[in-house]
Parts: structure tokens; C-alpha cells; sequence
């Protein structure tokens, strides 16, 4: 009986270290999820993209107005930060200046703010409709109004790294619900509480002033890839080894940090991008967002 009970044990503990060694490379959400219905309508997260930068005196007060907007509800929100619209910075990707697109304005302000890149009405100067609007007129109550706008498709989102931490697979799948000849799928990959770059408006905080949520990189270029298909069933994937370092548009190179980082994905038309009577006519049908590790 004791050899039979050591034997036991032994297996037991290779099976717990077989587990525990694998831990770390499972995907954060199961290919074959339960909970996952590819004709939902619901949408997964409202996509919030802020516009500040560097240079921005008002951009660190505008922060913290929208953080303290979204608490109790971040889950519900895929927060992405453009460095543009107040000048380029150290964090400002090639991918984030197209954007300036949807300000409807050779006039460029920060800090600001979009929601599912969609019109809404009052939300500009002069109480104005408007794409991109000033962080002040940003209430709470429009992230459950958001929420409640069907979704145009149904979107699931996997992340795994590999073995050595560093190569990373995204995985987005789902469905259109109607016709979307000119749907693009946008993959970001995030990077938040980047501390010790200057920042107007910061003087108290200094070096110890942190950088939320910077989109680092993007896998899909500019305005986003082809779908493939213009109505039902979809499924992308990515493949991105993360550097030790990601370089920005203004040559400074940023150290990376994978526990801080974050894919958010969406789906948006690209319906009419050169011409700005064209920006109210360009919104996400759904977007995901799930942490690397």
C-alpha cells in the first residue's frame, strides 16, 4: 500500500506542476466560451477614445474628470488614449492621425474625447451635434445611452502568449448582423500607467506622473483591415512579438510592459474618410477589450 500510495503522490505532483507551468499561457477568455452568442446584439464595451498630449496643460485635470466619470463602469469601457490633436508627442502612433478627421475642424483641441466614433446630438460647441467633443460635457449617463445602441455585430476576443512572454496571438471572431460593405476591423495594443515622461499640467507630479492607457502599436494600420466578408460569420487572428521597446512616431523608444497592457479591438465602417461632411457617417458596430497578461 505505501508504494502504491507514493506512486500516487508522485503523479499528483506532476500533474500539479504540469498545471501550474501552463498556467500563464492559457487564453484569457476559452475559444469555446458558454456565454458567448455570436447573434447578440448586446454590446461588449463601449470604445472611448481620449485625445491629449504632452504639451496639453489641461489634458492631466481632463483625465482625471473622465476616470472619475467611469468608475463603477470601467468594464464597460474600452478606454484608448490618441496623443494628438494638441500637438505630437512621445507616445503618438502614425495610426492616431488620421483622426484628427473627426474633428470636422482644421481646428484641433485637447483634452477631448469620442464615443464609438458616433454623432451625438448637443455635444459640441455652440451645443452643436458632433463626433469628437470637449471632455466637460461628458456625463456618465451617456455610457449607459451607448450600451444601449444595438450592436451592428457580435464580437469575441482571445489573447495568449507564448511560452517566452513575448509573442502574442489575438484572436476576434463573431458575426455581422446586416450589410457592412465597408466594415474594418482595428486591433490596438494599449499600455497603461506609463510613468516618468513630462507632461504639462503636471508640475506636482512631475516624474511620477503616469500616462494611461497609450496605444502602443496597431495591428491593422490605418483606418483598420478588411473584414473578408460584408455580412455574417467572422474570424481574424494576429500574430505580434512585443519588444523590449516600441519606438513612436517622434523616435523616442518606450519600455514595454506586458502586465500592463491590454488588445482592444473593434469593428467600425470606413464609409467616407477624406471628406469631413463625411465623419458623422463612420461609427463602431462593437468593440472588446481583454488584458495580454
Amino acid at each position: 500500500m505505501k508504494k502504491v500510495f507514493s506512486f500516487s503522490l508522485f503523479i499528483l505532483a506532476i500533474l500539479l506542476i504540469g498545471f501550474s507551468s501552463c498556467k500563464n499561457n492559457q487564453p484569457n477568455v476559452p475559444d469555446n466560451d458558454p456565454d458567448f452568442d455570436p447573434d447578440s446584439r448586446q454590446r461588449n464595451v463601449v470604445l472611448l477614445e481620449y485625445f491629449t498630449g504632452q504639451e496639453c496643460p489641461r489634458c492631466p485635470q481632463g483625465l482625471k474628470y473622465v476616470l472619475k466619470r467611469i468608475e463603477g463602469v470601467e468594464d464597460k469601457v474600452a478606454f484608448v488614449a490618441h496623443h494628438v490633436g494638441f500637438y505630437e508627442d512621445d507616445f503618438t502612433i502614425k495610426e492616431s492621425v488620421p483622426l484628427l478627421f473627426f474633428y470636422e475642424s482644421d481646428t484641433t483641441y485637447a483634452p477631448a474625447m469620442m464615443f464609438d466614433r458616433t454623432c451625438i446630438k448637443g455635444k459640441g460647441g455652440s451645443k452643436k451635434d458632433a463626433v469628437i467633443f470637449s471632455v466637460g460635457a461628458f456625463e456618465k449617463s451617456d455610457i449607459k445611452k451607448m450600451l444601449e445602441v444595438p450592436a451592428g455585430a457580435s464580437m469575441k476576443l482571445t489573447t495568449e502568449l507564448d511560452e517566452s512572454g513575448s509573442t502574442l496571438t489575438v484572436k476576434v471572431s463573431g458575426k455581422l448582423h446586416d450589410e457592412y460593405r465597408n466594415a474594418k476591423m482595428n486591433v490596438y495594443i494599449t499600455q497603461d500607467s506609463i510613468k516618468g515622461y513630462a507632461q504639462a499640467g503636471a508640475q506636482k507630479e512631475g516624474q511620477n506622473y503616469y500616462h494611461r492607457n497609450a496605444i502602443r502599436v496597431s495591428l491593422t494600420g490605418n483606418w483598420g483591415e478588411d473584414m473578408g466578408v460584408s455580412k455574417g460569420d467572422y474570424s481574424k487572428e494576429y500574430t505580434y512579438t512585443i519588444p523590449d521597446k516600441i519606438r513612436g512616431k517622434s523616435g523616442v523608444s518606450i519600455k514595454t510592459d506586458v502586465n500592463k497592457m491590454s488588445v482592444v479591438a473593434f469593428i467600425a465602417e470606413v464609409n467616407d474618410v477624406k471628406n469631413r461632411k463625411g465623419a458623422q457617417n463612420n461609427k463602431v458596430l462593437n468593440a472588446a477589450v481583454a488584458k495580454i497578461k
